[in-house]
């Protein structure tokens, strides 16, 4: 299998290397692209090459067109996932990005109704859907499906004293992606329609199943919505008749309050949001937790994702949304020409491929 990933960042790097270090099927070739001119050190590609993606491309000059790829990823910022898109179709290849952005996964999935393109991977969205897929199958076993919620939330492994860190967060990710989910307005299922509401409203109190620090403790948390990680389980859930479906991040208590207020009281942009946080922590933890029940039946799943930067070389935020990006993409039909959906993706195989992928050890 030869794959095209564009972006060698934080997440590209860390799927590049899953994708290498963990034994699949098929050897894997590798090429990677980004705009630094040389190849960053210690990335784990075949070849690396420094390119322009804004730059406007003929057949003869693109970057993948002909070049016998079966797979292109976007691990690029959002912004960039239509042109990549552009180039993955314009090839013929199997186009999947993690998202970031609900209107621009729409353009994509509207432009390319005859090609291959699978948007909105990863973490949430991206494998907390694919659980609530796996929800569904399930509780669907048990008679008609009421509810399914989906919550996900990267974390400090250990909550700081109030004094020393009152957001009780740090720094694992985009600033911008991470604006977007809590200024953006959300789409949630209630009453078997599809209505939007402000972000960060639904706040909510949960105590996951998941451990949730290093002592292996149980640590409160909260929930509220954010934009973004429903996706298009939203509609998928709707035509199935199921009446409420909705997607919330986990945060410590407290978070969703100070946020709010700097957001819309204060006007702060996203780097200055960015820089109110902690700095990224050696340890932190990745929670998926995804709930529903039926007329008979309920049904609940947690997943932790640990890790120390110091010693993993990554951070759990890295490896949980790389192997959800990793297991959608293996496990997917891609002979389908058209958009995928988180229907498109076999269950069994894509947990199978988490399990792994050894990161829930």
């Amino acid at each position: 299998m030869k794959i095209a990933i564009f972006g060698t960042g934080g997440m590209g790097k860390a799927i590049i290397h899953l994708l290498k270090t963990v034994y699949f099927s098929e050897p894997i070739s590798i090429v990677a692209f980004d705009r630094e001119e040389e190849c960053p050190r210690g990335l784990q590609c075949d070849e690396y090459h420094s390119i322009d993606v804004n730059q406007s491309y003929s057949h003869e000059t693109s970057p993948i067109y002909g070049k016998d790829f079966d797979l292109v990823f976007s691990a690029l910022p959002y912004f960039y996932n239509p042109k990549v898109a552009s180039l993955a179709v314009a090839a013929d290849v199997p186009y999947f990005d993690l998202g970031g952005s609900v209107p621009i996964s729409r353009k994509i999935n509207e432009r390319y109704k005859n090609a291959t393109v699978f948007t909105d991977l990863g973490l949430a969205p991206g494998w907390v859907n694919i659980m609530a897929e796996e929800a569904y199958r399930e509780l669907s076993r048990t008679g008609a499906v009421e509810e399914i919620r989906m919550r996900c939330g990267g974390l400090s492994a250990q909550q700081l004293p109030k004094h020393e860190d009152p957001f009780g967060y740090a720094k694992t990710w985009s600033a911008d992606g991470l604006y977007n989910e809590y200024a953006d307005d959300c789409e949630v299922l209630e009453g078997g329609k599809i209505t939007t509401v402000p972000g960060m409203l639904g706040l909510e109190d949960v105590k996951t199943q998941g451990v949730l620090n290093w002592q292996g403790c149980h640590t409160p948390l909260e929930a509220f919505f954010t934009s973004g990680g429903a996706s298009h389980t939203l509609q998928l859930m709707k035509d199935r008749g199921v009446k409420h479906c909705s997607y919330k991040t986990l945060r410590y208590q407290g978070h969703r309050d100070l946020v709010h207020y700097f957001i819309h009281t204060k006007g702060f942009s996203p780097k200055g949001l960015s820089e109110l946080f902690a700095p990224h922590r050696e340890k932190d933890i990745v929670i998926l937790d995804v709930w529903g029940y039926s007329d008979r039946f309920e049904y609940r799943v947690s997943h932790a994702i640990h890790a120390d930067f110091e010693t993993d070389g990554y951070s759990a935020m890295q490896k949980a949304t790389a192997a959800g990006f990793i297991a959608a993409a293996l496990s997917s039909d891609v002979s389908q020409r058209r958009p995928l959906t988180y229907a498109d993706v076999d269950i069994d195989l894509f947990n199978s491929t988490i399990n792994k992928m050894g990161i829930m050890k």
